[in-house]
């Protein structure tokens, strides 16, 4: 699914939801270190869709608008999880590293483990 977000509307935002942000989110929140960041972007997110719904300033503005506004903070908040599943890879990667790997599988499996980090 291609998620431009100038050509979206609150079906594609909510589809890049559950499809990108949400198994991050979870992934991140599980060890409980939620980055305060990606939560000011989902905020950030709800307030262009609130917007959309908004009577306070006259005629709401357009949901395509309004969605791609929305999609650009949550990719950011996406953007946010990602390093911190990144750091957290790096981190258990350096550790397999320690140990004598190149004994299993006749050093194929260091080979492949450093060619998927790579």
């Amino acid at each position: 699914m291609d998620h431009n977000d100038k050509d979206t509307d609150f079906r594609g935002l909510f589809d890049f939801y559950y499809q990108e942000y949400k198994p991050l989110y979870c992934s991140v929140s599980a060890g409980n270190k939620l980055p305060q960041e990606a939560l000011f972007e989902v905020a950030a997110a709800f307030d262009h869709i609130a917007r959309h719904y908004s009577s306070d300033t006259g005629p709401g503005e357009s949901e395509s608008y309004c969605a791609g506004k929305a999609l650009s903070h949550i990719k950011r908040a996406c953007l946010d999880l990602y390093k911190l599943e990144y750091c957290d890879t790096k981190l258990i990667y350096d550790d397999l590293c320690k140990l004598p790997i190149n004994l299993i599988d006749n050093g194929e499996y260091e080979k492949k483990l450093r060619g998927l980090f790579a």
